[in-house]
C-alpha cells in the first residue's frame, strides 16, 4: 500500500469549489487580525466574507486619491450589504490622499494606518494567481507565468518596504490556497469574455453582485473620469 506521501488519493484530481472554500475559511481563521484593506471589489469583499464568517467583526480601510474614485463608491456599497446580510455594525474609515499614486499613495496608506491599527490583511497576488488582468484574456501561458514572474520584484518587494512596520497578512498568498489555484487550469481561470472565473464562482452568494461584475481599477491609481 501507498504510505507516503498521505494525500495521494488527491494526486491528480481536479480542486473543487468546496476545497477553495475551505482552505480560506481555515487560513482566514489561523490569523490574528480584523483589520482589512478594502476597495469594494470581489477579492477584497470575499475577503471580508470570511473575515466576518471566522470572526464575526471587521474594520475596513479604503484609501484612494479622489473623492470621485470608484472604490469609494462601491466600497460603501459593499459595507451596506454585509451590514444587512450579518445585521452588524462594519467600521470603514476612507482616506482621501489627492494626487498621489502608486507607491506613494501605497506608503501613505499604511503611514495613515499606523494611528488606527498595528496589522492589516490585503488581497495582493490574487489577480497573478486567478488571470485578474486584462492582459490575462489573450489565453496564453506566456502571460499567465510572466504576470508570476515579476509579482515578487515588482509588487511584494515595494509593498513589503512601503508597508513599514504594519504587519501585512496575504492570504491569498498562502501556500495551502495558492497551490490549489495553481493546480486549476488556465482554461478553467480566464476566458476572452470573463477573467477570474474561479474567484468570480467562488464569490457566488458570499457577496454582493456589484463587487463581482464592477470593472478591474487598479489600486494607487489616478481615474479622470468616474468609472461605473
Amino acid at each position: 500500500m501507498i504510505v507516503y506521501p498521505k494525500n495521494w488519493q488527491d494526486f491528480g484530481k481536479p480542486v473543487t469549489f468546496e476545497q477553495i472554500d475551505n482552505v480560506m475559511k481555515k487560513t482566514i481563521a489561523s490569523i490574528d487580525c480584523a483589520n482589512l484593506s478594502f476597495s469594494g471589489g470581489l477579492d477584497s469583499s470575499l475577503l471580508l466574507h470570511y473575515i466576518l464568517e471566522t470572526k464575526g467583526h471587521a474594520h475596513c480601510f479604503t484609501v484612494a486619491n479622489d473623492i470621485e474614485h470608484p472604490d469609494i463608491e462601491y466600497s460603501n456599497k459593499s459595507i451596506k450589504w454585509f451590514e444587512d446580510k450579518y445585521r452588524i455594525h462594519i467600521n470603514h474609515s476612507v482616506f482621501i490622499r489627492q494626487k498621489l499614486e502608486g507607491d506613494m499613495l501605497v506608503k501613505s496608506f499604511y503611514n495613515i494606518l499606523k494611528t488606527f491599527v498595528n496589522c492589516i490583511i490585503a488581497g495582493d497576488c490574487i489577480d497573478e494567481l486567478s488571470c485578474g488582468y486584462y492582459q490575462h484574456q489573450d489565453l496564453s501561458e506566456t502571460t499567465y507565468q510572466d504576470y508570476l514572474n515579476r509579482l515578487q520584484a515588482e509588487h511584494l518587494v515595494p509593498l513589503n518596504e512601503n508597508s513599514g512596520d504594519i504587519k501585512v497578512y496575504l492570504p491569498y498568498a498562502d501556500n495551502r490556497i495558492a497551490n490549489l489555484l495553481y493546480r486549476v487550469p488556465l482554461y478553467e481561470k480566464v476566458s476572452t469574455t470573463c477573467r477570474k472565473t474561479v474567484m468570480m464562482k467562488l464569490a457566488e452568494g458570499k457577496v454582493n453582485l456589484e463587487a463581482i461584475e464592477r470593472k478591474k481599477y487598479g489600486f494607487a491609481t489616478s481615474i479622470s473620469v468616474k468609472t461605473r
